[in-house]
């Protein structure tokens, strides 16, 4: 069974994998805070394995956090590209209707400038943030928030031409 002190002795090597996985030392720590957590209240069978056991604990919860981080990002672009305008049934939409939606938008994606759409594919379906982003294009956070700005505005546009001007129609209140 761990006890706190077992699980100390993995400290370091929780920590570097913790901040291998994410850019903010805040986001980091609190994988390795609910890594603890779980193996406090949940603890392996035999402590022999305990840092491979940590280092899975931690790596679920990162895969768990981008999962929410994507879907919740989803939920955003959706309602960003309609102007805020959607109210909640719109935003519980079934998995297929999702889908189709997230297929059209990466297949417009296509014809924006590539710094914009990559901007958004990273941010909005891959989860990245901001400072994420720009650090891997070495650029300034304000450029990538410009990036999504343009692209965003550029995507509605596509949109309401494909849809003869009719917001409402690629919205889904129709």
């Amino acid at each position: 069974m761990a006890n706190m002190e077992n699980l100390l002795v993995h400290e370091s090597s929780l920590r570097t994998l913790a901040r291998r996985l994410v850019v903010d030392n805040a986001d980091a720590e609190d994988l390795i805070q609910e890594t603890w957590l779980q193996a406090l209240r949940q603890p392996p069978e035999g402590v022999e394995r305990l840092r491979g056991w940590l280092a899975v604990v931690l790596r679920r919860k990162w895969k768990r956090t981008l999962h929410r981080r994507r879907a919740r990002r989803e939920r955003e672009v959706i309602a960003f590209m309609a102007g805020g305008a959607l109210d909640s049934t719109n935003l519980a939409m079934d998995e297929l209707h999702r889908r189709s939606v997230r297929n059209a938008l990466q297949g417009l994606i296509e014809f924006l400038p590539e710094k914009h759409g990559h901007a958004i594919q990273l941010h909005y379906f891959e989860g990245r943030s901001i400072q994420e982003i720009a650090l891997g294009q070495g650029v300034r956070d304000s450029t990538v928030r410009t990036w999504l700005h343009r692209g965003i505005t550029r995507l509605r546009l596509r949109l309401d031409e494909s849809r003869g001007g009719n917001r409402e129609r690629w919205v889904g209140r129709v």
